[in-house]
């Protein structure tokens, strides 16, 4: 993908590239595409520079990469990945080799085999969130980004947890890149604390609502105009959290039905107004008709 700068100079204009991009000059990578003209006399002609980046489109797993290579030391690191699973492996541990410690000669229980291997799911209890822990990390990690923030708040909803950052006032790092920043703190954490058939929300100055509230209007928006032009109308670049946002709404509208279309994390939806295969059908067989 390719974006366009402009700047009183080059230079300027690579300035402004690094300063969006949040990229050294040395790694930046531009052609020119007009170089800056002098004004005559001060008052006539003068155009301003204009470079052409190259920007490489990163997956949520290489940009979480270089958020962890450029916050973290390696001793910090070490301690932090540390934590989490490891906790939970003794655990699962126990549950595989609980039948194995059952001496053969242990007589049958009256239960009905059903309801044991019932009994035997619900035995090894899905393990928690610690709220406490998850926060303090959370905290750990934007000290480490130097993010100064008022507070990390957070709630348990069984199985989930939602933690809340507060930036401070004139602050907008982690909702910027349309919060690409925020996608990444969440899925480390999740990879840290995440656990069976829960997840950790990571939310900054209500961002997260706003957002999906902005992905439902559009939806709605385009499901209407699927259902008014009677053709697909497509969505671009969403993740798989907000793809299944725009899935559940529009399984609403017993008029329409989308997909999903693409690979990676980055995946088009495709709104469709339901039949229309079979008008297009039957437009088909009337052009037949007059034509025969």
């Amino acid at each position: 993908m390719t974006r366009d700068f402009e700047g009183k100079s080059v230079q300027d204009a690579v300035k402004k590239a690094c300063l969006q991009l949040n990229l050294s000059a040395d790694k930046l990578h531009y052609e020119i595409v007009r170089e800056e003209t002098r004004k005559i006399f001060g008052l006539l002609g003068g155009k301003t520079a204009i470079i052409r980046v190259t920007v490489e489109e990163k997956e949520g797993s290489d940009f979480v990469k270089e958020l962890i290579d450029s916050a973290f030391s390696d001793h910090i690191k070490k301690d932090v990945l540390a934590a989490g699973p490891a906790e939970s492996e003794p655990e699962l541990a126990k549950v595989v080799t609980k039948e194995d410690e059952i001496p053969p000669s242990r007589p049958p229980s009256p239960v009905p085999p059903a309801q044991s291997e019932k009994e035997e799911i619900k035995d090894p209890a899905v393990p928690t969130i610690d709220l406490e822990k998850v926060k303090k990390t959370l905290a750990e990690i934007l000290a480490l980004m130097d993010v100064s923030v008022k507070s990390v708040d957070g709630r348990l909803a069984p199985p989930d947890c939602h933690l809340v950052i507060e930036e401070q006032p004139g602050q907008s790092m982690l909702v910027s890149r349309k919060g690409e920043v925020l996608d990444a703190l969440q899925y480390l954490i999740n990879k840290l604390y995440g656990v069976r058939g829960g997840r950790v929300y990571v939310d900054c100055g209500g961002f997260r609502s706003r957002h999906e509230h902005n992905i439902k209007k559009l939806a709605l928006k385009l499901g209407a105009k699927a259902k008014k032009t009677r053709k697909p109308v497509t969505i671009n670049a969403l993740n798989a959290h907000d793809r299944r946002i725009v899935h559940l709404l529009i399984q609403e509208d017993k008029s329409l039905y989308s997909r999903s279309k693409g690979d990676g994390e980055y995946k088009k939806i495709i709104i469709y107004p339901k039949n229309t295969n079979r008008n297009r059908d039957k437009n088909k067989n009337k052009a037949k008709a007059v034509k025969s």
